[in-house]
């Protein structure tokens, strides 16, 4: 959608709707994009704007977008690069209407799950605001609990008793190749995932012949992507810990702690947190390679230079931390949860599958 705008001062490349409308985006079906109007506007004409007739609520309408039957209709689309939905095959698929009394029950009900959707989601977003505002303070010394020193001052580099390395003193480079064992999983790293499994994510392996020249990682260690990403402009560093091993593309720079003093999991926050942007887009030569990877040098990278707080401090930050993501990720959890009780109403209610008691 563009935005909230005077459908008066509409242009010949986008559409009207109306407070009450419905709106789903045709480009790419499967995305699932829609949209209830409470206000009126304009939008894209890659969204189709519909209105409900003879005898079908607004909101019921809205329900019946969302249902697994006329997502699959809608996928049946047109174009290969930019796949759209034919409102050819959409318009010919046949759908029960209720009466209006339990239609308003159905959306009664369903509009339940959806404050409880609405709620949960928020309160991850609260969350994840209040991880990022105590990562911002741990990770810098500008907010350090009491039994290890006092909070540095903002004009403060980093509290006295931080070390100040460079990454290859923390850290020693992987180079480890394959050989003859090709671990079980082929991996990938998505900026706002992490390490994910290339046939779960593609569908297939992706490597190709490439992969005799993967990295064998192992759980604990890390690899840098240098790829470009909304959520990391300057690539993305992560720690492996949902699989005991796996081959990464060689690409990536991989790397391990090197002593007993250095406690992992702090790291794993410490690159999430973006703190070593601004010393990565110095070392940035130009914005991409043909591959689409930034062209940083694995003697610029691991020269960059890292806090390494006293160990028990590490331990405590990432203790908190990690608190605080298991907390997000249970909330997660749940978030899924009500999405597929709500997925399974639609499929039974809709169809008329259960009919619902009126009062």
């Amino acid at each position: 959608m563009i935005g909230i705008t005077d459908p008066s001062k509409k242009s010949s490349q986008k559409n009207v709707f109306y407070k009450g409308n419905v709106l789903f985006g045709k480009l790419r079906p499967y995305l699932k994009k829609y949209m209830y109007c409470d206000f009126d506007g304009v939008c894209s004409s890659e969204i189709w704007v519909l209105s409900s007739k003879n005898g079908c609520q607004s909101k019921f309408l809205f329900y019946l977008i969302q249902n697994s039957q006329f997502i699959k209709v809608a996928d049946q689309s047109s174009g290969t690069k930019m796949p759209r939905a034919d409102w050819t095959n959409v318009s010919k698929l046949v759908v029960p209407i209720p009466p209006i009394q339990e239609q308003e029950k159905i959306i009664q009900i369903l509009s339940t799950w959806d404050r409880a959707i609405e709620q949960t989601q928020r309160l991850i977003e609260a969350k994840q605001r209040q991880k990022k505002g105590l990562m911002q303070g741990l990770l810098t010394g500008k907010l350090r609990f009491l039994e290890f020193g006092e909070s540095i001052n903002t004009s403060d580099a980093f509290p006295t008793d931080w070390e100040v390395n460079k990454l290859k003193q923390v850290f020693s480079q992987i180079d480890r190749s394959l050989g003859n064992h090709v671990p079980e999983s082929i991996l990938s790293i998505s900026a706002k995932i992490g390490f994910v499994d290339q046939k779960a994510k593609f569908g297939k392996v992706v490597a190709g012949k490439s992969l005799e020249k993967y990295i064998l990682l192992q759980r604990g260690e890390f690899a840098y992507n240098r790829g470009n990403s909304n959520a990391y402009p300057q690539g993305c560093i992560y720690m492996l810990t949902e699989y005991d091993e796996g081959a990464i593309p060689n690409v990536y720079y991989a790397f391990r702690v090197k002593s007993g003093n250095i406690f992992p999991q702090f790291y794993q926050y410490y690159f999430e947190s973006g703190l070593l942007n601004p010393q990565l887009k110095m070392f940035i030569s130009s914005s991409a390679r043909g591959d689409g990877l930034f062209n940083i040098s694995s003697k610029d990278f691991f020269g960059i230079r890292i806090v390494v707080p006293p160990f028990e401090e590490q331990k405590k930050i990432a203790g908190v931390l990690g608190g605080m993501e298991e907390q997000i990720g249970l909330l997660k959890k749940y978030l899924e949860k009500l999405k597929e009780q709500k997925k399974g109403l639609m499929q039974k209610l809709l169809t008329g599958e259960i009919r619902v008691k009126l009062d």
